[in-house]
């Protein structure tokens, strides 16, 4: 007999999480390369080099970028673009925790789903169990997109300091209704 589908409110707040989760993790990598002044690799299809950043780079580009943050900001924009990079080193943690666990469809007797990842304890070695409702997973999706929002409120000092960010030219419009409200369960 089949497992019991998962709730459509926790699917659609586990999909949050990974699509909120996948704009800021490939929005540092792209940061980290226009820093050193390179074109971000696209891994296109049928392109001589097809180069692609390799499947680890943002845990390494967050690295290096707070390598950069110390050199090269100061006062107030080290400290907060410096907040802002390990706050997305977590939200990445729970991205990964909520996107890549195995979901149990049956909640438990606090309406908890449990969701297991393939990461263990390291001192136990037993594995990572989380429990979540629907409305925790949407308060992590949420707390990816304000995380975001304060990369957003960053990026035109960064560009003050610098000087290789401004050669990023955006290609086509955002449309508006990108940035307003938030799809799914409040």
């Amino acid at each position: 007999m089949p497992e019991p589908k998962l709730p459509d409110k926790l699917v659609m707040a586990i999909g949050r999480v990974t699509v909120n989760g996948a704009m800021p993790e490939q929005g540092i990598v792209m940061l980290l390369w226009m820093t050193f002044g390179l074109a971000m690799p696209t891994g296109v299809r049928g392109r001589p080099d097809g180069l692609q950043p390799p499947p680890d780079q943002f845990s390494r580009a967050i690295d290096d970028l707070k390598l950069v943050a110390r050199a090269r900001l100061k006062g107030g924009l080290r400290k907060n673009f410096l907040a802002y990079l390990s706050e997305a080193k977590r939200m990445a943690e729970q991205r990964n925790r909520v996107a890549q666990g195995t979901w149990r469809a049956e909640p438990d007797q606090f309406g908890r789903h449990r969701c297991q990842g393939l990461r263990v304890l390291p001192l136990t070695g037993e594995p990572l169990v989380d429990y979540w409702k629907a409305a925790d997973v949407g308060a992590i999706a949420d707390q990816i997109l304000d995380a975001r929002a304060l990369a957003t409120q960053l990026w035109p000092r960064l560009e003050t300091a610098i000087p290789e960010l401004k050669r990023f030219v955006h290609q086509g419009p955002v449309p508006a209704s990108l940035y307003e409200g938030r799809p799914g369960i409040a």
